[in-house]
């Protein structure tokens, strides 16, 4: 009897050990994203978004994230919103995890907040989200994006894995303009305003498909265009140094573009409103791409005004010959 009671002990011992070796097996780890970097832009004014809101410019707060185990059929986040806390760490809601053997792919777009972009994944495959449209209401809104891919082979069910590094590229061109005096009179200053260039208003652009940052024909812009504002320039004399506009940014137009550009000018002679004009040139066959910026640089100067300069003709009148007059000796 008691043999058949140690049995039946043995029997339950087993079972407990089996089920507590069960409770401890390694659960997966979840999927964290750490930094996001942001490729540095250069400007003041500047309305790109940034790592840290250097120079600047707006710090990345927030980005939609879709990511997949091997193919599009894997979904495991679909659009979520990842966000940085006070405390610089990043976090989405209902977490997912890693799992051995597999390739990840991530994709990540941003801005969040009041964005104009809308992103088709039903293109997407291993070499990116899919194809993502963009309206540029103002200049003012920077597009950001990345990709990367993450290997878990070799990795065992609760190894930690590091974070998800995501570098964001700028999808968009910055444009700004640099006017300068040209005139070589002293008093003679210049003030530059109302500074207009056309722009293409939406566009689409392909980032499903090989090395598609070199590809150079991506970007396909509609045919509607809208007016990029710039802000005024400060009263131009002789001696001031040229003086740059804010930057705006604008849908990139790699195969060659025409842009219009007007802006005010006015002259002061002294103190005196000599000259009001509005002035619109045509710059022809402009390559703007992704991740670049611009300065399109003037001088305000007599020749592009087709001023008149003044002459001077010179004629000494000839001496008019007086009466003569008598001299009185006698005195």
């Amino acid at each position: 009897m008691k043999k058949i009671i140690l049995s039946v002990l043995a029997i339950c011992t087993l079972v407990a050990c089996n089920n507590e070796e069960t409770l401890q097996q390694p659960s997966p780890t979840a999927i964290a994203f750490g930094e996001a970097f942001v490729y540095k832009t250069r400007a003041t004014a500047d309305p790109s978004i940034s790592t840290n809101g250097e120079n600047g410019t707006k710090a990345i707060d927030a980005f939609k994230v879709w990511a997949c185990m091997e193919n599009p059929g894997g979904a495991i986040l679909n659009g979520n919103v990842v966000s940085k806390g006070e405390d610089n760490t990043w976090t989405y809601e209902k977490e997912e995890y890693w799992w051995p053997d597999h390739t990840y792919y991530f994709g990540a777009v941003a801005p969040v907040a009041n964005a104009n972009w809308t992103l088709d994944t039903s293109v997407a495959n291993e070499y990116g989200a899919g194809k993502l449209s963009f309206t540029n209401v103002d200049g003012s809104e920077d597009l950001l994006y990345s990709a990367t891919t993450v290997s878990t082979v070799g990795m065992t069910l609760g190894d930690e894995m590091p974070p998800v590094k995501l570098f964001f590229s700028h999808l968009l061109s910055k444009v700004k303009f640099t006017f300068a005096n040209g005139f070589e009179t002293d008093n003679v200053t210049v003030k530059v305003s109302n500074i207009r260039m056309s722009a293409p208003k939406s566009a689409t652009i392909d980032l499903a498909v090989p090395n598609w940052w070199d590809n150079k024909e991506d970007w396909t812009p509609d045919s509607d265009t809208i007016q990029l504002a710039f802000d005024d320039l400060p009263t131009l004399d002789i001696n001031a140094e040229p003086a740059s506009t804010n930057a705006r940014l604008t849908i990139p137009t790699v195969k060659g573009h025409t842009y219009t550009v007007t802006f005010d000018i006015d002259i002061y002679v002294g103190n005196v409103h000599a000259y009001k004009v509005e002035k619109t040139s045509v710059v022809n066959n402009v390559a703007l791409e992704m991740g670049k910026s611009y300065n399109f640089t003037a001088a305000i100067n007599p020749e592009n005004l087709n001023l008149d300069q003044i002459e001077f003709d010179v004629v000494v009148k000839g001496w008019e010959i007086a009466d003569n007059t008598d001299i009185d000796t006698d005195k």
